[in-house]
């Protein structure tokens, strides 16, 4: 993935006339409005505890020891799924309570897939 920074001069002098530019622009747009508004129903929808199991099986990944590891940043994370981040780290206890997952410094074993794949209910999915 790319950032490209133009000096607005530039894009209005140059690319605001442009069909190209602006039809991208306007795709561009619309599918980042398009995650936002899907996000946003299924912050009303769901419990937090489906969503964050939900979002663990979606960007788990396999570690070394073939186990599923989930790992980034909890403010990050909060922000997207619509909570705080003292709601998130106390859900995140829970599911370790319950023996879901186990804490190892910064990152999260899952012990139990099938139950949090139950408890996710396909909330999110990667695309």
């Amino acid at each position: 993935m790319f950032c490209l920074s133009l000096q607005r001069t530039f894009v209005i002098d140059h690319l605001a006339a442009d069909p190209i530019f602006l039809k991208q622009l306007y795709r561009s747009l619309g599918r980042k409005l398009g995650r936002v508004i899907r996000n946003s129903a299924l912050n009303l929808l769901h419990p937090l505890e489906n969503r964050v199991a939900s979002y663990i099986l979606a960007t788990a990944t396999l570690n070394q020891d073939q186990q599923w590891v989930f790992s980034g940043n909890l403010t990050q994370i909060a922000d997207l799924l619509g909570t705080s981040f003292r709601h998130l780290h106390r859900t995140l206890q829970s599911l370790c309570d319950q023996g879901l997952l186990v804490k190892v410094k910064t990152t999260y074993t899952i012990q139990q897939i099938d139950e949090l794949a139950r408890r996710a209910a396909g909330v999110y999915v990667v695309t």
